[in-house]
């Protein structure tokens, strides 16, 4: 009797592109209400701490503090990626992930003066993933043939922070850095598009935890880069002020 080679029994993965419209759209569902309730929790939480007196949250939001939340979301993030098929527990995860990055991102903001800028930077980065997202998802195309592109433009851009570390005189007075921040900008959006394209063509329909972290990773990328443009926006007025 011959018995059949279980390697050729063993089916391919299917991954959410070639699944029915039916479980493309679920999975896309899925993954935008679990991003969803991501940011605006990670919106509440900032509100919260910079809600308080910059002295008293640099009292009380100390390095030590930090530390522990960030190794507290290190923990939960591999537990999340390790335990991402196992329901309820991949939920449980990814939301203590969730929380206590959003905590380590808030604490290592507590030191900023205008708390208002966080607001606005949060409510661009917002804006722009959710249109980015939104397209590439609703759009049926490959654009993995461009990635040697954008990966030349990072290298640039890299090149670009080492020469504002040599030389910062010449970006941050004649105003080049407002440049660099906008093509870093450009380029991080790029990666959003990449990373949700990629999504739909490397997972299958039960990773979505691990599509949800990746996609949560590019938001906040796209937040800070945002909040550092503005923030030297805001302290280039405010010299202005003062030699006036």
């Amino acid at each position: 009797m011959i018995f059949p080679n279980p390697l050729i029994l063993q089916q391919a993965p299917v991954f959410v592109q070639q699944e029915s419209e039916t479980v493309r759209n679920r999975f896309i569902r899925k993954i935008y209400t679990t991003l969803t309730i991501q940011i605006l929790t990670t919106y509440i939480i900032f509100r919260i701490i910079l809600s308080l007196p910059l002295k008293q949250r640099e009292e009380l939001f100390s390095g030590s503090l930090i530390l522990l939340t960030t190794l507290i979301a290190i923990i939960s993030l591999g537990l999340s990626i390790f335990e991402r098929n196992k329901y309820p527990r991949n939920l449980v995860y990814l939301a203590l992930w969730t929380f206590f990055q959003a905590l380590t991102l808030g604490f290592s903001l507590a030191s900023i003066s205008q708390p208002s800028i966080v607001k606005i930077a949060f409510k661009f980065a917002t804006g722009i993933f959710a249109l980015l997202t939104m397209f590439t998802f609703q759009n049926r195309f490959s654009i993995d043939r461009y990635s040697l592109i954008f990966f030349t433009s990072s290298l640039e851009t890299l090149w670009i922070v080492l020469y504002t570390f040599i030389y910062p005189a010449d970006f941050y007075y004649y105003g080049r850095y407002y440049l660099f921040s906008l093509i870093s900008i450009v380029i991080f959006s790029v990666y959003v598009i990449l990373d949700t394209s990629r999504i739909l063509d490397s997972v299958n329909q039960n990773d979505w935890v691990l599509a949800v972290i990746l996609l949560y990773f590019d938001f906040i990328r796209l937040f800070m880069k945002l909040l550092r443009l503005l923030q030297r926006i805001s302290e280039n007025e405010k010299k202005k002020q003062r030699r006036k």
